[in-house]
């Protein structure tokens, strides 16, 4: 690794750690299987990226690191966390308008995943549409595909029932 004189601020850098975990976490759910060490990197990865959330002062980047969570724990088999994480989630989004329609499609979105990891089906489906829903409303591009690819991320136990 090689060193750079980069002078970042504090935020800056939970920033990036924050984005950096993300993308670990994203990673270790989209393979077919996991070991439980990878379980628990997985776990640990999400964990480490809600710490940095909380000092970046950026609200849609923790209301992301919520979702995130809350896939991790509905692919873990933990509905009880992944509810949890999901209600914060959805108290952070705020209410929906037109101004935080990419936070609110996140919190929609984890609440779906949270009731359907918890064998809610009805409710699931009735905010994971929600969810699709208010994507139509998001109004930057970039920001629409990014929700998108971030719907389509897998959040279902991964192995055997050994790995967890």
């Amino acid at each position: 690794m090689s060193e750079t004189n980069h002078q970042y601020s504090l935020p800056e850098a939970h920033r990036y750690f924050a984005g950096e975990c993300l993308e670990t976490a994203a990673g270790l759910l989209r393979q077919p299987s996991r070991t439980a060490e990878q379980n628990q990197l997985l776990e640990t990865v999400a964990q480490t990226g809600y710490y940095h959330n909380l000092h970046s002062n950026d609200k849609t980047a923790y209301v992301r690191c919520l979702w995130l969570l809350t896939k991790v724990y509905a692919a873990l088999c933990n509905s009880a966390k992944s509810l949890y994480f999901a209600h914060k989630c959805r108290a952070e989004s705020g209410e929906y308008d037109t101004n935080n329609a990419l936070a609110y499609a996140y919190a929609c979105e984890a609440m779906g995943r949270a009731f359907n990891a918890g064998q809610q089906p009805e409710q699931a489906h009735g905010y994971l549409q929600l969810a699709l829903d208010v994507a139509d409303t998001i109004a930057n591009v970039q920001d629409n595909r990014q929700f998108l690819e971030d719907f389509s991320l897998p959040c279902e136990q991964s192995g055997n029932e050994d790995a967890i």
